[in-house]
């Protein structure tokens, strides 16, 4: 498996091109990031949790796993469109204003006692 720093790729759990390596930052820390897409990520737990996270991006590897993949993500952004993260993450999206008019600036009453 990984053994030393970028010695394998594995699929990237964002964009799932074989692009993923374990690379080291700048204090020696191990982490995962795909030279496709530029994502990063960064385990808990030193070696043990970033070769678990690439044991884990290795599922993606078999062509009907990353099917399905492709399939639940594509489809929840086609049917949720950008609110699709919201409803994933179960957060209310925010309401953009438009002006500065459309901006309430909450008021809090100060009560000395």
């Amino acid at each position: 498996m990984l053994l030393a720093e970028g010695f394998r790729t594995v699929p990237c759990v964002c964009c799932l091109m074989p692009a993923m390596r374990v690379k080291l930052d700048k204090r020696g820390r191990p982490f995962l990031g795909c030279a496709a897409c530029g994502t990063m990520l960064f385990p808990r737990g030193g070696a043990l949790g970033t070769l678990a996270a690439a044991a884990t991006a290795q599922l993606l590897e078999v062509q009907e796993n990353a099917a399905w993949v492709r399939t639940q993500a594509y489809g929840e952004v086609a049917t949720h469109g950008e609110g699709a993260l919201h409803s994933w993450l179960r957060v209310a999206p925010q309401a953009v204003a438009t002006s500065s008019a459309d901006v309430a600036i909450p008021v809090r009453e100060v009560v000395n006692g």
